[in-house]
């Protein structure tokens, strides 16, 4: 066998490997939704073309090499599905449903149409090169390749439409390494297209084009936004289900050549397309199912957030005319401070569910001024000054001289502010200490909000900022806490292309969080 055979063979089978790894991974690490099973759907249909590849270099018959030929037609559900991910990656997929419906019915009818004659696709495998069977075009072959063209200038447009109106960095960033990724599998993938033309290029090269997924899992996990499953049971069954589907599709080609074999007579078309039919339909259901959730769970949020604030409007009200009232006995002033306690905690967990909603959206556009930290940071303080002084907690201010400017999002930063300043009251014991700092070093700007308080274990602190995780010291002191608005503050400031950091010197010793961002 020829060296640059046994190099293609080797090159492919790690990147099958790879691509299979990736899919996977992206699938669990995004909670199995929408985004990340479109992903992994996405892969495996890379992984079917990868193992045609790899069957065309070790064909050393016919049959074999005809069977490469067949899996090889994965290449036009590799373009439908990247053109869905790519289009929820945006964010546009719903306004965008005719031009998607219209990509997915051409692809499955082009698919369909190859299945009733193969032989419209690829001609039976022909000597070229150091290849003893490599793919030979038919007549309609090329127009696979022209909707592949179509499709891909498509969704490289909504790319960079949205890549030009994208105004925060991480939606900027994200947006820059899919394009890379599309950039790089598009080059190194054609390098495989070239010989099917007769074109004398070697496809070994082609073994490179599976690393563009890299690209890809890295935008996705790196610059994954919140995530909350209200149906991932469901979401689950369904995504595992479009798995096995699309793994036993590769089989069908096997399948298909045996049953014929063995039943002449039997119309070799029937298998292939039922399995088509079925894996289209399946791959239709699954996505109708996880947007349906994706919508159940905003829906969710916005009507349990309107329901509790409208009593809790009336409560607050009854609270402040009963206590402007005259003659109250001491017992009554304590009942409606309690009343009145619980009634701010309600209204915080409503803005938290608030927040929930509306830091997952990633259409969410930040409005980028120029602010001054030391002017942030006294807005952030002056709700929070009565929880100071009932808790006499010892406020100590140390602020550069000159104003420190950043490009902000005010009410966002002001949220991720408040974060960190509530969990420094609420967990700094009556009579302790809160510094906060606001200076520069070299081209940041810094905030640094330290506190006397429970502090953090060795252990906890590498899950500070992971959404729903709470340390039980934390839970000791406070049980209506949801662990998550560490999370929301390092959305916020990762998207203002920030950094957030925290230290502690252990359980009881006080803790220092610290965000940094470009001044201006």
């Amino acid at each position: 066998m020829d060296p640059r055979l046994i190099i293609m063979i080797v090159g492919y089978s790690l990147g099958l490997a790879l691509t299979l790894a990736l899919g996977f991974f992206v699938w669990v690490k995004m909670k199995r939704n929408a985004l990340g099973t479109i992903f992994l759907l996405m892969n495996l249909s890379i992984a079917v073309v990868e193992v045609s590849m790899i069957l065309i270099a070790i064909s050393t018959t016919p049959k074999l090499a005809a069977t490469a030929s067949f899996l090889n037609m994965a290449n036009i559900f590799i373009v439908v599905f990247m053109a869905h991910w790519i289009l929820e990656v945006i964010g546009i997929s719903r306004s965008r449903i005719i031009p998607l419906i219209l990509i997915y019915v051409a692809g499955v009818s082009l698919f369909i149409f190859y299945l009733l004659d193969p032989s419209l696709f690829l001609l039976p495998a022909v000597p070229k090169l150091y290849f003893q069977y490599y793919f030979e075009p038919a007549l309609w072959y090329t127009i696979m390749r022209a909707y592949f063209a179509v499709v891909v200038a498509y969704f490289l447009y909504e790319l960079f439409t949205a890549y030009r109106a994208a105004q925060d960095i991480t939606i900027r960033n994200r947006l820059k390494y899919v394009f890379v990724g599309i950039l790089f599998g598009f080059v190194t993938g054609h390098f495989g297209v070239f010989l099917v033309y007769d074109i004398p290029i070697d496809p070994l090269y082609s073994m490179l084009f599976p690393l563009y997924t890299i690209p890809f899992a890295y935008a996705v996990i790196h610059y994954q936004l919140m995530d909350i499953k209200i149906v991932a049971r469901r979401a689950l069954f369904y995504a595992l289900s479009v798995g096995i589907v699309s793994v036993l599709l590769g089989f069908v080609g096997f399948s298909n050549n045996l049953l014929v074999a063995s039943y002449p007579s039997f119309p070799p078309f029937v298998v292939p397309l039922g399995a088509a039919l079925l894996a289209s339909a399946l791959g239709f259901f699954v996505w109708f199912r996880l947007k349906e959730a994706e919508t159940l769970k905003y829906e969710f949020i916005a009507v349990v957030t309107h329901k509790f604030r409208t009593p809790l409007t009336y409560i607050n009200l009854t609270i402040e005319n009963l206590q402007a009232g005259p003659d109250l006995s001491q017992k009554v002033t304590e009942g409606l401070h309690t009343i009145e306690r619980a009634s701010v905690s309600l209204v915080r967990l409503l803005s938290t569910l608030t927040g929930v909603s509306k830091y997952e959206q990633i259409t969410d556009a930040y409005d980028f001024k120029p602010l001054s930290l030391q002017d942030l940071m006294k807005k952030a303080l002056s709700p929070l000054e009565n929880e100071i002084k009932n808790k006499h907690l010892h406020l100590k201010l140390a602020y550069d001289s000159r104003a420190i400017m950043v490009n902000a999002d005010r009410p966002r930063l002001l949220i991720a502010l408040k974060i960190i300043l509530e969990n420094a009251i609420v967990y700094t014991p009556h009579g302790g200490e809160i510094m906060i700092m606001i200076g520069a070093k070299k081209e940041m700007g810094e905030i640094e909000i330290t506190d006397s308080g429970i502090g953090i274990s060795r252990e906890d602190m590498p899950h500070v900022f992971e959404r729903f995780y709470r340390s039980s010291e934390a839970k000791l002191v406070t049980t209506e806490g949801m662990g998550i608005g560490l999370y929301i503050a390092k959305q916020i400031i990762d998207r203002h292309g920030g950094a957030i950091r925290v230290l502690s010197q252990g359980v009881n010793k006080g803790s220092t969080f610290t965000i940094a961002l470009k001044t201006l």
